[in-house]
């Protein structure tokens, strides 16, 4: 079986919206995190996947990835979200890289793992909606909304 594009994969796995995808950068990270990969494999490392997880990489190849995240222009906490959900972490959640590797469908436990981290990294960066806030007519151009008297 071939496995699909990765957008595809964790679009469908974590059943997604584009939208959701595209405000949490997780193609950009796994793209990112790819390249960290295959430069810790032309280094020679016996596990080039252990270059980007956070739970057993060396301290320069962590501050590598945290680095090569911050080209995201993520908040700190994206950032340390993205690796976590991305590379795994200490509780035993493989990491979405990991995953994706082995084709693997996650199981309703990592499914709710990796969507609760969604929620994180959209909690502290919001998706706004791309439309205007409809104005009233009798709003002049420019002029915030009035608030509520009730």
């Amino acid at each position: 079986m071939t496995r699909p594009p990765f957008d595809l994969w964790v679009a469908q796995q974590l059943r997604l919206e584009e939208r959701i995808l595209e405000a949490t950068k997780l193609v950009a990270a796994f793209d990112l995190l790819v390249c960290r990969v295959e430069e810790a494999e032309r280094n020679g490392a016996a596990d080039p996947l252990k270059a980007i997880r956070p739970r057993t990489a060396g301290g320069n190849s962590r501050l590598a990835t945290i680095r090569t995240l911050e080209q995201l222009r993520c908040s700190g906490t994206q950032r340390r979200v993205l690796h976590r959900l991305m590379g795994g972490s200490t509780s035993g959640w493989p990491g979405l890289v990991d995953l994706y590797a082995a084709n693997a469908d996650l199981t309703d436990v990592q499914r709710r793992y990796a969507r609760r981290q969604i929620r994180l990294i959209l909690a502290s960066h919001p998706v706004r909606d791309v439309r205007p806030a409809p104005r009233s007519p009798w709003q002049e151009p420019g002029a915030r909304p009035m608030p509520d008297a009730g």
